[in-house]
């Protein structure tokens, strides 16, 4: 009776074994590589917080209160999303002209946002015009002046945006971007993560910017994994 005992518990334990190897089995998606370090320039979000202030019944959050209130401050968008599904792009020049094709992709990721906002898709924007480190690039002030215009301008709730090192003058991409996969030639790249994985990847070189059908592409990619949140 003991032997027969031992015997069913080691098949027992072999089965749950199995099992848990089979819940384990890694998947075939790459991790999300490590964080993005940007400099925050807007987050439409805290436009949420004025709303609330302009109404009495409730109260808005103060600066220190609210958790969106990075702005100013060196940010890490894809930590802060934690789970979320969340829609990355990285560019490397800031819009000077209304018909740039990176203002008709700001304002995708805009409409992705709104669109999905009770699926908490998140939406950044990481402008990579530093050719130094972020405290050594003195050219830096200027840059955040054009985004933060660049983003008043536009208006773009829940979407943020930021500045960070692009390629170096020795022209070696940094460590972040190089991890991310955004190549030196690389204009546009859209990173699409949920759960710090990636689902999908696509870069676009100069000469080859996204058109309407590739933005549609990747809609209807962020519409497959919001899907599945509900």
């Amino acid at each position: 009776m003991n032997r027969l005992r031992v015997v069913c518990g080691f098949l027992f334990a072999g089965l749950v074994f199995g099992s848990a190897m089979a819940m384990q089995e890694p998947t075939e998606r790459d991790a999300v590589p490590r964080g993005f370090r940007m400099y925050l320039i807007s987050d439409g979000r805290i436009a949420e917080d004025a709303k609330k202030k302009a109404n009495p019944d409730k109260k808005a959050p103060s600066k220190d209160e609210s958790i969106h209130y990075r702005v100013g401050k060196l940010h890490d968008p894809v930590t802060e999303h934690g789970l979320a599904t969340v829609l990355g792009v990285f560019v490397r020049s800031i819009p000077t002209e209304e018909a740039d094709p990176i203002l008709k992709v700001l304002k995708f990721q805009q409409d992705l946002a709104k669109k999905y906002r009770p699926e908490r898709l998140g939406a950044f924007m990481a402008f990579l015009a530093l050719e130094k480190d972020f405290a050594d690039d003195d050219t830096r002030y200027a840059r955040m002046d054009e985004i933060k215009k660049l983003s008043d301008a536009a208006i773009i709730p829940y979407v943020q945006t930021g500045l960070a090192e692009g390629k170096l003058a020795d022209g070696s991409v940094p460590p972040q971007v190089a991890a991310w996969q955004v190549g030196a030639e690389d204009a546009i790249t859209f990173v699409l993560f949920h759960r710090f994985k990636i689902i999908k990847r696509w870069s676009f070189k100069s000469d080859a910017l996204p058109t309407d059908a590739d933005l549609e592409a990747i809609a209807a990619e962020v519409s497959k994994v919001v899907g599945k949140v509900r």
